[in-house]
């Protein structure tokens, strides 16, 4: 039996593939958008027809499951994805992966007032600043915004930096 691919396989695997997208994007539009039960709706529709065919893709999913349930208010949940897209990124060598998941959960952690959250953001702007990456720092914002939203001088100071390494230029 031949398993050489063919040219139909990538067309019958980039059906279920396109439609998971398709639909975790939808559901980041209408987050984003305000409406809620069109984005959880949408969300639990994308991984129905899609097995991930790595981790990798596994974590993308996750990350983007991630920024939809912050957007929806569910923090707890959101955590929860954002933690198991740093976990699968966390050996890669593409750090802006890491990187990006990690000013999500560092988000999350600061918006429900856990004590870690502090730690997180100079984490995560650390790892932001060390990168080219322009994508990475244009995502800082919401970091940003958390931080400054926290009283306080460390946060404050905090905020102020990951606003600098936002506003530079990836060399």
């Amino acid at each position: 039996m031949n398993t050489t691919p063919t040219h139909e396989q990538p067309a019958t695997l980039a059906g279920p593939w396109l439609a998971s997208w398709l639909h975790a994007e939808s559901a980041s539009s209408y987050a984003h958008l305000g409406h809620a039960d069109l984005a959880r709706s949408e969300l639990v529709a994308a991984p129905d027809e899609w097995d991930p065919p790595d981790e990798n893709e596994r974590a993308d999913m996750d990350w983007l499951t991630s920024l939809v349930e912050r957007n929806l208010g569910r923090l707890d949940t959101a955590e929860r994805f954002a933690a198991s897209a740093i976990r699968t990124w966390d050996a890669d060598p593409d750090r802006r992966r890491v990187a990006m998941a990690s000013i999500t959960f560092a988000e999350l952690h600061l918006r429900a007032r856990e004590p870690d959250g502090l730690r997180l953001a100079h984490e995560a702007t650390q790892m932001v600043a060390a990168l080219r990456s322009q994508r990475a720092r244009d995502r800082l914002e919401p970091l940003v915004a958390a931080l400054e939203s926290r009283p306080g001088t460390d946060y404050q100071e905090l905020a102020r930096m990951a606003r600098q390494v936002s506003a530079s230029r990836a060399a």
